[in-house]
């Protein structure tokens, strides 16, 4: 299978392949009027209108909310009818709760929860303030977001509102943080499996929350007594967490294959890499040293993650963007054990690169060849700027190096690609 291959998901979007009926209703369509039809059988609400990105406009006295459908289309997409219609009703129940906006901070704040996402969850929704919620990095790839809980739903905390509690974005991170590590205890830990040889554990209460135990400060760091080598943690899924140690390769092969099988089957997911403790117990991403046997699979999950946040960035700022700039690709490629990525600066095309390893140097009219990413940042000095804003980064390409600077960048050519 190709490098890609392992990434990607079939959808057919519920369309007849191979029929002269184009025309007829995809999944989601079928999917949106049937949660259309339940929600305006509630008297509260006064209006519903479809937005973007699957997404349902709920109106109410309150005002408007915004339903996104993709993540419980998916979870509901092969349930009996029955039973997919008690789902539907629980995931509608929000707009029945009283918004948050009708709470002061201070009443809020119990209910206020860390939550781990890939950084590109929010890429598609096309909104303000209102619309998209606030958000930090946490590790590569991943964002820390903060979540509204309700009896049976999730809402995200926005700019909006916080403009409203008249609160700062680092208070609620730090509420929210503060809530969960009162509200996780040590019983929600417990061991996973005991017939594999070696220690492994799991968030194994069902509570919606099991990924945001990463976020909360010295969670990881708490399991170094408990497994062989340093705490190593898998988070494949939003109701996924299990860790291991990395002084044992069964585990490490382990948490390898069940953190890429689990991210590529939930329709909730969020990294299919490996996690560890850095300095003060931060988590960061798992390494493995050179000539290490687990080393290749340890970087193609990061790899991996890279690729497909950067693909999903790429479609939606293409879109945005038009012809006038080309959003790069981010390729990741794989020689026996070295697992690496580029990606390629072509001269006379002004282009945004996402941050890879390596560099393609493709002038005009002459032959291409790759550099590493630091080397050619070093030497061409304006001629890529950081864009503001993007989270995976990206940098924007200026002025073609100069005679001088492409004779240092050709001298610096990888091996086998001068």
């Amino acid at each position: 299978m190709s490098f890609l291959g392992r990434l990607k998901r079939l959808w057919d979007g519920g369309r007849r392949v191979g029929t002269d009926e184009p025309n007829l209703p995809s999944s989601e369509e079928l999917f949106t009027a049937e949660v259309e039809t339940a929600l305006r059988e509630n008297p509260i609400v006064g209006s519903v209108t479809r937005g973007g990105d699957f997404s349902l406009l709920v109106g109410r006295d309150q005002g408007t909310h915004t339903l996104f459908l993709r993540n419980v289309f998916a979870e509901t997409r092969d349930m009996a009818p029955a039973e997919r219609a008690a789902r539907v009703q629980r995931f509608i129940s929000v707009v029945r709760s009283p918004p948050e906006d009708e709470l002061s901070f201070e009443a809020a704040r119990g209910r206020l929860v860390p939550l781990l996402r890939h950084a590109t969850v929010f890429h598609r929704i096309d909104g303000g303030k209102l619309r998209v919620a606030i958000q930090r990095p946490f590790a590569p790839f991943l964002i820390e977001c903060v979540g509204v809980d309700a009896e049976d739903s999730i809402g995200y905390l926005t700019e909006s509102q916080l403009e409203k509690w008249n609160v700062s974005a680092e208070a609620a991170f730090r509420a929210a943080r503060e809530t969960a590590a009162a509200a996780f205890a040590p019983g929600d830990i417990r061991p996973y499996g005991s017939e594999r040889g070696f220690a492994l554990w799991h968030v194994a209460k069902d509570d919606s929350y099991e990924s945001s135990r990463l976020l909360v400060p010295g969670w990881l760091a708490g399991f170094a007594s408990r497994v062989s080598g340093r705490p190593v943690a898998i988070v494949p899924a939003r109701s996924r967490v299990i860790v291991g140690g990395d002084g044992n390769e069964a585990c490490l092969r382990f948490l390898i294959e069940a953190a890429n099988r689990e991210y590529l089957a939930s329709p909730r997911s969020i990294t299919p890499a490996l996690y560890t403790i850095g300095e003060g117990g931060a988590v960061v991403p798992l390494l493995l040293p050179p000539g290490h046997p687990l080393a290749g699979e340890v970087a193609l999950g990061h790899v991996s993650l890279a690729a497909t946040e950067y693909k999903t960035q790429q479609d939606v700022l293409q879109a945005k963007l038009g012809e006038e700039t080309f959003v790069a690709t981010y390729r990741g490629f794989r020689k026996g054990e070295l697992v690496s990525s580029f990606t390629t600066w072509s001269e006379d095309v002004p282009s945004l690169l996402p941050e890879a390893a390596e560099i393609a140097i493709v002038p005009s009219g002459g032959d291409h060849f790759r550099v590493p990413w630091t080397t050619a940042l070093t030497v061409v000095g304006d001629g890529l700027r950081r864009e503001p804003g993007l989270d995976p980064p990206r940098w924007r390409t200026g002025r073609w190096p100069d005679a001088a600077a492409f004779a240092k960048l050709r001298a610096a050519a990888i091996p086998g690609e001068r």
